[in-house]
């Protein structure tokens, strides 16, 4: 299967291509720790941190070092992944539901397949969660506004 980035393996030599793969998987990786980071409402630092941590871990430079360029293309894009399935949530547009199916693309492409179902698993986790604290938040308003209406509501509690 054709990966579109491994083309820069048909245009260099082998060790000048996997340094190349390797620093842009990193910078991949780095700038969806940021983003994701940002959307979940980090400040900017934080985000700077979140995303050095993800590019710089131990984790990755192990398997970078052993010559895994397939784990770490495909682990470069759960952030990403992460970050276009908070952002359908939340608003609904279809433009993020395409950027999640073009990103499971490039991912499956990429050639490792437990993190393509560890992925899945974790944007489904995503959903659910959200979906759960909406209805507990929405759940919650209901029924405070029920309280209210029928006169059950008692703002201050009275001194004994």
């Amino acid at each position: 299967m054709l990966y579109p980035p491994n083309v820069v393996y048909w245009f260099f030599s082998l060790r000048a291509a996997f340094l190349l793969d390797a620093i842009a998987h990193n910078i991949l990786l780095a700038c969806g720790a940021f983003a994701l980071a940002r959307a979940l409402g980090q400040s900017r630092s934080g985000a700077c941190v979140a995303a050095v941590a993800m590019a710089f871990s131990g984790v990755v430079s192990a398997h970078v070092y052993t010559g895994h360029s397939t784990w770490h293309a495909t682990r470069a894009y759960i952030p990403w992944e992460l970050w276009a399935t908070l952002l359908c949530a939340r608003s609904g547009h279809r433009r993020y539901a395409l950027t999640l199916a073009a990103l499971l693309t490039l991912q499956i492409a990429a050639g490792y397949p437990p993190f393509v179902l560890l992925s899945v698993a974790l944007c489904c986790g995503l959903l659910l969660a959200r979906s759960v604290t909406h209805a507990l938040r929405f759940g919650m308003k209901k029924s405070a506004l029920a309280q209210h209406a029928t006169g059950r509501h008692n703002p201050r509690p009275q001194p004994r």
